[in-house]
């Protein structure tokens, strides 16, 4: 397993504040505001030898107020994270853009500008920023910058206000996004990477920041042009918006190229050279929206006809971007603002952050998803509440319990080498996923499906196809576990699997859950388990190190499943 710390591939994932669109726009856009109001206190228990459970006082709160709860205390966390010289960042990796990231956050969080520890953080930004853009002897390089920290930092400038202290920083900031743009792939990109949807939504991020601030660069308009073009290039057949050409829609790039359709909109106006351009991209639109609407979820970023865990935080930040820009209460039937709420609520982990590796970015797109920062300048609410104001502990989530068992027996196959300037080892098929049935000697593509039984919860697949099915490539390469569920009903299912690292879980030759990502991770996957067996099979993929996994099948809560037998083959 390989922890990528570079901020660009965090950065994927990930989403950022959003800028005003129009001011007609912007003088419908709200936040959620602070209520005077404290939690109903807990029922008296009834006198009887066994007691009633209490009910859950703090679900029975409004959201506004349990929402400001969820904020002050992920600003908490943010706070917790700085450094000694104001700074937010690990191992000097990108620490302007982490650290307008988190400034951000907090500030729309309701942490006043004028709080000592904002000042510490602009201090260091400010001063960072004039040793990044200051003036370089010819042939002395730039510091290496992306993309993504220059937009993002951008929003943060104008969000600080219209003092010449931060607009006359922005400048050099839009020169850069627009002397980095490509006008072969009409988009934005890595240094050393194909354009992509992502840095690009960024790029326009931030330089529609510098333009409310009215600082462009030059050729601004022939660059939003180009832009438009660009995401346009990343339409796909099933109406959604792709990450590059070619590949499928994700719900959080189409949320992402609906965003930039609207900024190319109030950017290009007027702009005679963008009217056919403008109608196309109108059209794609709607499009995109209808895709969006069938796939919608809070809980999971869909992808093609599947869904992924890949940016998640992301994706859903992303959505309150595309729901005010486009000045939706609703996305078809769905409540985005109440379902993403309550959410993130119940998903908030016990220290204040989100995510998996509760790291700084994930919890600043939670705010600011929360705090509704799309279109809307920071709100310096009453952060009155104190610890002893919440409740003792968040609610539990649900967890398997503690009798039912990890599978520990598998049919496993592999390894396959993948290509290795994609990254992602799951894009590869070496043996036919929708028609394979494994059984054991089988053959599968250039191995064969062996059974394997770990002597422990972790079963190490290198060790088991290195040993029974003679694999030879460890690194860049994925491999495959199955096994055969018997079910005597239909009935909901959760697997609950931990995999180093990224995995496609297939039910019957049918991809149900991907997961691309370069760290050991934890995943609650719902199944639908019908009459009969069922082919349950992973794909684990692996980039270096170590290649492994730990399975268990509950019901919905968390119990054993009912009337399920776990076998190596089909009934058994």
């Amino acid at each position: 397993m390989r922890a990528l710390a570079t901020w660009t591939v965090l950065m994927l994932v990930r989403t950022l504040m959003a800028v005003s669109v129009c001011s007609a726009l912007l003088a419908g856009a709200g936040s959620v505001r602070a209520q005077d109001a404290t939690p109903t206190p807990p029922p008296t228990e009834p006198e009887q030898p066994e007691p009633a459970e209490e009910p859950d006082t703090e679900a029975q709160d409004p959201l506004e107020l349990r929402v400001n709860r969820a904020v002050d205390w992920g600003c908490e966390f943010l706070l917790s994270k700085q450094n000694p010289d104001g700074s937010w960042h690990v191992e000097d990796a990108h620490p302007i853009g982490r650290t307008s990231l988190a400034l951000l956050a907090l500030l729309h969080g309701g942490v006043s500008q004028s709080d000592p520890r904002i000042q510490k953080g602009i201090d260091y930004l400010i001063k960072a920023l004039r040793a990044w853009n200051v003036t370089r002897p010819t042939g002395v390089p730039e510091p290496r910058r992306s993309v993504y920290e220059t937009g993002i930092t951008l929003q943060l400038l104008y969000t600080l206000g219209p003092s010449p202290r931060f607009v006359n920083e922005m400048k050099p900031l839009a020169e850069f996004l627009a002397r980095t743009f490509r006008p072969g792939e009409s988009l934005w990109g890595y240094p050393d990477g194909a354009a992509d949807l992502s840095n690009s939504q960024y790029a326009l991020l931030g330089l529609r920041c510098a333009a409310m601030r009215d600082v462009k660069p030059d050729h601004a308009r022939e660059v939003w042009l180009g832009a438009l073009k660009g995401v346009m290039r990343c339409r796909t057949p099933l109406g959604g918006f792709s990450y590059r050409p070619g590949e499928l829609p994700r719900g959080s790039m189409t949320v992402a190229g609906l965003a930039m359709i609207k900024l190319c909109e109030d950017e290009l106006k007027g702009f005679g050279k963008a009217t056919k351009d403008l109608a196309n991209a109108r059209e794609a639109a709607a499009a995109a929206q209808k895709w969006f609407v069938d796939r919608f979820s809070v809980t999971r970023n869909p992808e093609g006809n599947t869904w992924t865990n890949h940016g998640f935080y992301y994706y859903l930040y992303g959505i309150e971007r595309y729901a005010v820009f486009y000045d939706l209460k609703q996305i078809g039937t769905h409540a985005w603002y109440r379902d993403g709420a309550e959410f993130l609520i119940r998903d908030q982990n016990e220290n204040g952050s989100w995510g998996v590796y509760q790291n700084i970015e994930d919890t600043a797109f939670s705010i600011l998803f929360l705090r509704k920062a799309a279109l809307t300048m920071p709100n310096e609410r009453d952060r009155g509440t104190t610890s002893t104001d919440r409740p003792a502990a968040k609610p539990k989530k649900i967890e398997p319990a503690a009798d039912v068992p990890y599978v520990r027996t598998w049919l496993v196959c592999g390894s396959f080498a993948g290509d290795k300037t994609k990254d992602d080892m799951l894009t590869i098929d070496p043996i036919g996923e929708a028609k394979a049935r494994p059984l054991a000697k089988r053959k599968a593509g250039k191995s064969r499906w062996m059974a394997y039984t770990s002597s422990e919860d972790l079963v190490d697949l290198w060790k088991a196809t290195s040993e029974l099915c003679n694999a030879t490539v460890k690194d860049w390469m994925c491999c495959y576990a199955a096994v055969y569920v018997t079910s005597d009903r239909e009935q909901d299912a959760h697997l609950w699997l931990r995999t180093d690292d990224g995995v496609h879980v297939l039910l019957d030759g049918q991809l149900v859950f991907d997961g691309h990502h370069h760290q050991a991770i934890d995943l609650d996957t719902p199944l639908k388990l019908t009459r009969g067996t069922s082919c349950l099979m992973l794909k684990v993929e692996n980039l270096d190190y170590d290649i492994n996994l730990k399975a268990r099948l509950t019901d919905p809560d968390g119990l054993p499943l009912e009337g399920v037998t776990i076998g190596l083959e089909p009934g058994k």
